[in-house]
């Protein structure tokens, strides 16, 4: 809000009285020159104009009746879509999160997937039963923290941890810092030594309201580029989320002309990756318990889904790839992973293609052919599971199939035996190494130039997470594994035309080393006899 005059939450100015509408998206800071004469910009509303007595506190009554409306599923009659979203006096996520995504988005869906199928949504009373995700604060406004959060920067030999965000492009910092709508440009400073310090707009108080350190405030683009310098002073070397030449695209969320700003106060900026993965990326246990449940359903859901589809085949009415997909979807959501959920079938030589989607209802899969299914889900809040598996429907794979099946477990096999040696020496492990293991491995086969992406993706509690990624192809990940995180381990030979396999676990790195789910791997190539 633009205040109400007086002194604000932690801060040392307020801009003259008035309330900003809530759908005023903003822009460039001190753009419009609200505060300092100059004509309100258009979409603001001044307190008063054209409400009546008590029109506030009906409009605040009206945010909220639209804020559970959208948890309940029934908006009040008369209200469109756009109601909810143009106010901003409603609560934010639990956890203080960014609000939810835009209806028809899948947090789920792989890069380059195209558009993915919904599946048929859960009966109600699974939606109204489904168990509450568990109450987030924000780790770096938590003063408790602050104490081991100053000990590895200065083991980091940095001066401090410079968070920066604009209406959510920094998504890591919004999360660390537990905003909800935010429209202005601000930087939270978090030193070696001392307090934090807060540099914010005018008008954000609320979005800003949980900060329990110093707060200053800006209004103009001058008024942010003199606090900027102030708040930098002496300052030789900060953190940022940034990766030199764009190396680690997870990380690298500050946007050029931020970091052109910091510069320019004569701070050196480093990339705060590591911070990252411990702050941002971390399971903690009850995350480990949510994804070790959702690893069990994941694989049970697998396997009836084979079985499923060799009965279908057995009686002459083969399933196809799309109803399959619907049918693995709702099973998982039957169980209980109602978030990030959705999957992959592909049979025969659509395998071949590492992130296939059928057009229309794909192809049947019938007697005799090799099926690959990757599928993924979490519990609400939890750390999603990512698994996939290969199965013959059918007794007599061919020689090529089992040829490659075993190529690529071996793969699999060789980079968690290399997690498992470095845990036992104590020698730390990044993801481009373990990559580089697991390729090398195919590459005594002739199969490496058929692995064309990295070997495996952090999980956290996204299902591609912004953790290290086991990567040595498509980047180059240097970031160390930290205790306390996971990720995917999923080798794969896709020779065009001709044949797809992948053998997808997860890890969890816990302070003995990795602890591989599901508790039962796939070793052999499944091969379920047709039923009829």
């Amino acid at each position: 809000m633009e205040g109400t005059g007086g002194s604000g939450p932690q801060g040392t100015a307020l801009p003259p009285p008035g309330c900003a509408a809530p759908h005023d998206d903003g822009g460039q800071a001190g753009a419009s020159g609200v505060g300092r004469g100059a004509a309100p910009h258009r979409g603001v509303v001044r307190s008063g104009d054209g409400l009546p007595e008590g029109g506030k506190e009906a409009l605040s009554r009206l945010c909220r009746d639209l804020h559970t409306s959208r948890e309940s599923g029934n908006p009040p009659a008369g209200l469109g879509p756009l109601g909810l979203e143009r106010c901003a006096g409603g609560p934010r996520p639990r956890g203080g999160g960014p609000p939810p995504p835009h209806p028809g988005t899948h947090p789920g869906a792989r890069h380059g997937d195209g558009p993915q199928e919904t599946g048929r949504s859960p009966p109600r009373e699974l939606e109204m039963n489904a168990p509450e995700p568990p109450a987030l604060t924000p780790r770096l406004t938590n003063p408790a923290e602050l104490i081991a959060l100053q000990s590895e920067l200065a083991q980091m030999g940095v001066d401090g941890w410079l968070l920066y965000d604009f209406r959510d492009q920094n998504p890591l910092a919004h999360h660390l810092l537990g905003l909800g709508k935010t429209t202005r440009r601000a930087f939270a400073y978090f030193p070696a030594q001392g307090d934090p310090i807060l540099l914010r707009h005018a008008i954000e108080a609320s979005a800003w309201r949980h900060w329990p350190w110093e707060a200053r405030v800006y209004r103009g683009w001058d008024d942010l580029t003199a606090g900027l310098e102030t708040l930098l002073h002496g300052v030789g070397v900060v953190a940022m989320e940034s990766s030199p030449g764009g190396d680690v695209p997870t990380v690298d969320r500050v946007p050029a002309g931020a970091l052109e700003g910091v510069q320019k106060t004569g701070t050196r900026v480093v990339s705060s990756g590591d911070l990252v993965t411990r702050y941002h990326s971390s399971w903690g246990p009850e995350g480990r318990a949510s994804h070790l449940r959702a690893s069990k359903v994941v694989r049970e859901t697998v396997h009836a889904a084979f079985h499923h589809a060799a009965l279908a085949a057995g009686e002459g009415r083969p399933v196809g790839e799309a109803a399959l997909m619907d049918w693995i979807r709702g099973r998982l959501r039957e169980r209980g992973l109602r978030e990030q959920v959705d999957c992959s079938v592909a049979t025969g030589r659509n395998a071949s293609d590492p992130h296939y989607h059928p057009e229309g209802p794909g192809a049947l899969l019938a007697e005799e052919t090799l099926v690959l299914i990757d599928l993924w889900g979490a519990e609400p809040g939890g750390i999603p599971a990512d698994q996939t598996w290969m199965a013959w429907l059918g007794e007599s794979p061919d020689d090529r199939t089992l040829q490659v099946y075993d190529a690529v477990r071996g793969a699999r096999d060789g980079a968690l035996d290399f997690l498992r040696e470095r845990a036992r020496s104590g020698k730390e492990v990044r993801g481009f190494e373990v990559d580089r293991v697991a390729r090398d491995l195919l590459a005594r086969e002739g199969l490496d130039r058929w692995f064309a992406h990295r070997l495996g993706h952090s999980i956290d509690r996204e299902l591609h997470g912004s953790g290290p990624n086991l990567d040595d192809l498509e980047t180059r990940d240097v970031r160390k594994i930290l205790v306390d995180t996971g990720f995917s381990v999923e080798p794969g030979v896709y020779i065009p035309g001709e044949i797809g396999v992948r053998s997808e676990v997860n890890v969890y790195w816990g302070p003995d080393g990795p602890e591989v789910t599901p508790d039962r791997i796939q070793e052999e190539l499944l091969r379920i006899p047709l039923r009829g």
